[in-house]
């Protein structure tokens, strides 16, 4: 069940990517309907424990990316507990500009380093 709740997770952030208020760990509105798919996939596989990653760009201070990526992480954990998914099987880390999957010298890369994953494991 959690290879299956990884991969459905995987899906749907393959395409869409959650959105913040610039430089805030505010959820931006456009995000909710994402995030409501994504609060419906954890709620399939209630014997998993979720693991919400923040990352963020290079741009900016370490230290401060890494405080925004936590926050981050925690705003999405935030939104699911309001949904419903028990908070015991959620967790919150920021990796702040740790583990790039872009380019941090282009605007393209830093936007894709710019995101939440979701780390899934059974329990």
């Amino acid at each position: 069940a959690a290879n299956t709740c990884q991969t459905d997770f995987n899906s749907l952030l393959a395409n869409e990517t959650i959105h913040f208020e610039s430089a805030q760990a505010v959820i931006a509105n456009v995000s909710y309907a994402l995030l409501n798919q994504l609060a419906s996939t954890a709620a399939l596989c209630p014997a998993a424990s979720v693991s919400i990653e923040g990352r963020t760009d290079s741009q900016g201070d370490d230290v401060y990316n890494q405080d925004l990526s936590e926050r981050r992480a925690q705003a999405v954990v935030d939104y699911l507990v309001n949904q419903g998914i028990d908070p015991t099987r959620l967790s919150a880390t920021g990796y702040g500009e740790n583990l790039p999957v872009g380019d941090n010298d282009t605007p393209e890369g830093r936007a894709m380093n710019r995101r939440i994953e979701f780390a899934v494991q059974g329990l």
